[in-house]
């Protein structure tokens, strides 16, 4: 028999998903949760059950708890199967036990955002397994299951698909940042995805207004990197194509300096794109391009608000991680995308940016010049319906956190007001 919730306790409320792993896209789709919660329920004990908990409670000043205590290994072929099946189902008790103790008098269990229905990158019993064990437990535990704005990427086996439409079926409410990502949910048999919610990606919901960039005169570009296969260290295939990547992001930022713009080079990711960035400052340096006295910097940022300063100092931006587009529109910079995945083309069309978007794999250079040219003359008339657009997005947004507090049994509270920015500390200023 599932636990009830009295409405009239103070709710408890955890906040799931890929976390602290320094990857700035998920640090801030979990920072605007967070500042929305807060200001809609002062009294709610948030909790973040996450990848790096550490990172999380330091980063977020909230509580933490891992999504698992240790990663399911199977490849233990000098241990025989007996022992090695039986080292399974114990570990995997404890796993169990330990996030039913976690979900003890809990109000409700959100997945926030980011592109997490998938199997790519961990696997099946990576993020399809744990999803479908914690929204399992915190159901059978009374507590409401949402998905809120979450993204579908590739999920290809056959039981990752099962998890990951199981942990759906069960949730009391479920929205999607797009079209694209129903429509993926559809094709791996979902149905009821046909009559769920779209609600934008809750980044949109960031307390940050679009704000003018430095007095630059409209000269100064963002150029986003990505860790791009692997940085190449994969096979010959990737490292060619990792070798072309290279080759043509310097190619445009030679270019972009030699035409007199100021560049500023942009990183998502403090884990994955650092490398990249060493590789493209030393071939820049290598082939002449950059020196001391060229007008470019490529210091990278250590969280997603030193990335929110770099975007709102420039005027356009040329990116590919998914949140650096976001983040620049976010911001009223028009944008070219290079996207590495449909999620990002979703999101310009969704902004009315269609024609600015390229795909990573076959991107060409002449044409990225003609975009790049064609964005610089019509951003005065794109600006503002960047911005009608991102304030639009908010205000649906604000319209789902609503419901948040209608599923808990909350009265639904007057805003204060709308906040202008990050508190001053989180910018450094």
């Amino acid at each position: 028999m599932r636990n009830s919730r009295p409405t009239s306790l103070r709710p408890r409320i955890a906040l799931w998903g890929n976390f602290g792993t320094l990857n700035y896209g998920n640090e801030c789709t979990l920072a605007a949760a967070i500042a929305n919660l807060r200001e809609r329920l002062p009294s709610a004990e948030l909790v973040a059950i996450c990848s790096e908990p550490e990172d999380t409670r330091s980063r977020h000043r909230i509580s933490a708890l891992p999504i698992r205590l240790a990663r399911i290994d199977l490849d233990q072929s000098s241990v025989p199967r007996p022992i090695r099946w039986l080292r399974l189902g114990f570990t995997q008790l404890r796993a169990w036990l330990y996030a039913w103790r976690a979900c003890r008098k809990l109000s409700a269990l959100v997945v926030v955002g980011t592109g997490i229905l998938t199997d790519d990158g961990e696997g099946t019993l990576g993020f399809p397994y744990e999803l479908m064990k914690w929204t399992s437990i915190a159901k059978r535990r009374g507590a409401k299951v949402l998905f809120w704005s979450v993204g579908a990427e590739s999920i290809t086996g056959n039981l990752a698909r099962r998890f990951v439409t199981r942990a759906l079926r069960i949730a009391d409410y479920r929205s999607y940042r797009d079209e694209h990502s129903r429509k993926r949910l559809l094709g791996i048999g979902f149905d009821a995805a046909a009559s769920d919610h779209i609600f934008p990606d809750l980044a949109f919901s960031l307390p940050v207004r679009a704000r003018a960039s430095a007095d630059t005169h409209g000269r100064t570009v963002a150029v986003g990197l990505y860790n791009y296969r692997g940085r190449g260290l994969g096979d010959p295939d990737d490292a060619a194509a990792y070798r072309a990547y290279v080759e043509w992001i310097c190619d445009f930022v030679a270019w972009l300096l030699g035409a007199g713009y100021v560049v500023r080079v942009i990183i998502g990711d403090g884990a994955y794109d650092q490398g990249v960035l060493l590789d493209v400052r030393k071939r820049l340096a290598d082939t002449g391009a950059v020196d001391a006295r060229s007008a470019y910097d490529d210091e990278p940022a250590q969280s997603f608000e030193e990335v929110i300063d770099q975007l709102a100092d420039v005027d356009l931006v040329v990116a590919t991680r998914f949140h650096n587009v976001l983040l620049a529109l976010l911001l009223g910079r028009p944008v070219v995308s290079i996207s590495y995945e449909a999620k990002n083309d979703a999101l310009m069309a969704m902004m009315g940016m269609a024609r600015y978007c390229q795909n990573i794999d076959t991107c060409d250079f002449a044409k990225l010049k003609e975009q790049f040219r064609e964005l610089e003359a019509n951003a005065a008339g794109l600006r503002p319906d960047i911005e009608k657009s991102a304030r639009r997005f908010r205000q649906q947004l604000d319209d789902q956190y609503e419901q948040l507090l209608k599923i808990l049994g909350q009265p639904s509270r007057e805003r204060l007001a709308e906040p202008n920015e990050l508190p001053a500390d989180a910018h450094g200023d």
